[in-house]
């Protein structure tokens, strides 16, 4: 009882209410348990322990075993329609568990998604250096490249051992700190860091900024890390059991995941941007941005003219076609950046919608078109959707919703609202400004 309790902020009072069934359904929905409403032991299995029940269904797995044409029906006759696989390595056993660009194809053709792992060892405290970080950052960003991963792939990191609050605090927080700046460096954004690891270790490194995503390690139900500890809001994956699935004689041991939808891995080749251009684009230069709002932003098919009833000077154009997808809240994406952005607010981008890699066009602000051709200037100076960034410009007025006049084009300041990396000028990860800065536009 004190677990649903501290699970759901509800007292308990014996009494199964419309309020209790309703709080019961979301928890359910948040660990992917069927929403039937009831406590009923599956329910209270996944609040007493790490692991829940082991005898649930999944549709999600990881495994050692390279997946090959005479037993990929093993997964697929089993239900299976997610697999985690090591980028490199051996197990104990010196075997081969290494993915490879023939294993990925045979998955894609099966419809069997994929979510990349990365694992040294890392399964001991001492391993946890800034040296040893840098080596796997450096090694997964390489097999990612070799295997051509698709933009915004999820690399899970793992930390496949228990450890106390303070060594998460002195060994893990930098470990990661490190991997993180280098990955981003090498992969300038192309591929997200994720984590594996107890429910305290993966919601800690997540909160520092160094992953976006949970693959938590649930089957170590002893792991003090795991014992009362709430499950990371963003986990993907939840690891429950280890077992042994079989189709027309051939088997597979695998660990079954929990899955939330919240990431569904990859389902394709590397991504060539240059399909994404046509002779009439005129573009200028790439840049990798990251939706820093707190809503989705749509991507639309096409753009198109749109005959403007007061600005005549210029070209205007408006997003159009069918809505492809949307780039989720923090989510990285390519910005194709214009030669001449003038009188021209829809902007190409390349994005993964969690699903598949996609391009299509933004609508470069959020508000309605300008009503007046100095307006419509003004706006297109700034050509980047300067609303995603977590800035607020210091002298701007939000109740008289005016800029201060005082100012001069290089003295523009923004304060920053969240959390946001930074790089230098040639593209290496610096940092992270915290809430509270200030920076200039020069």
């Amino acid at each position: 009882m004190n677990g649903f309790e501290e699970e759901t902020g509800f007292k308990i009072s014996g009494v199964i209410n419309t309020s209790l069934q309703n709080l019961i359904k979301k928890f359910q929905e948040f660990s992917a348990l069927e929403q039937t409403g009831k406590a009923d032991s599956r329910t209270w299995a996944s609040l007493l322990t790490s692991c829940g029940d082991t005898s649930r269904p999944a549709i999600a797995c990881d495994c050692a075993t390279i997946i090959t044409d005479d037993n990929v029906e093993v997964l697929k006759n089993n239900g299976y329609k997610y697999v985690g696989r090591y980028l490199s390595g051996y197990v104990g056993n010196g075997v081969n568990k290494a993915l490879s660009t023939e294993e990925l194809q045979i998955l894609f053709n099966n419809g069997i998604r994929v979510f990349p792992i990365h694992q040294g060892s890392a399964n001991y405290s001492a391993y946890f250096t800034e040296e040893n970080a840098v080596k796997d950052a450096e090694s997964a960003y390489e097999y990612a490249e070799k295997l051509h991963l698709q933009f915004g792939a999820i690399i899970y990191f793992a930390v496949d051992c228990d450890l106390m609050d303070y060594q998460i605090t002195s060994l893990i927080l930098p470990y990661f700190k490190k991997l993180y700046s280098t990955f981003m460096t090498k992969s300038r954004g192309k591929y997200r860091v994720g984590v594996y690891g107890t429910r305290n270790l993966c919601t800690r490194v997540c909160n520092a900024g160094y992953a976006c995503s949970s693959f938590v390690g649930n089957i170590s139900t002893g792991w003090s890390g795991n014992l009362g500890f709430k499950m990371p809001d963003n986990w993907a994956l939840d690891q429950f059991t280890t077992t042994k699935i079989s189709s027309n004689g051939r088997t597979i041991e695998i660990d079954k995941d929990g899955f939330s939808g919240q990431y569904e891995g990859i389902s394709q080749e590397y991504f060539e941007f240059d399909n994404c251009y046509d002779e009439r684009d005129d573009i200028g230069s790439s840049f990798i941005f990251i939706n820093r709002s707190e809503t989705p932003l749509p991507v639309y098919s096409l753009k198109e003219h749109y005959n403007h009833p007061i600005v005549t000077a210029g070209s205007q154009f408006v997003t159009a076609g069918e809505k492809i997808g949307e780039i989720k809240p923090n989510d990285f994406y390519v910005f194709i950046g214009l030669k001449d952005p003038a009188y021209d607010t829809i902007h190409r981008v390349i994005f993964n919608d969690g699903k598949d890699t996609k391009y299509g066009f933004i609508n470069g602000y959020p508000d309605e078109p300008p009503i007046s051709e100095t307006d419509n200037r003004k706006r297109n100076y700034y050509h980047k959707p300067l609303y995603h960034e977590p800035f607020s410009r210091v002298n701007f007025n939000p109740e008289t919703k005016k800029y201060f006049t005082d100012t001069s084009q290089n003295s523009i300041e923004f304060q920053i609202n969240k959390p946001v990396v930074f790089f230098d000028t040639i593209g290496n990860y610096e940092g992270t400004l915290k809430e509270g800065d200030k920076v200039n536009k020069l």
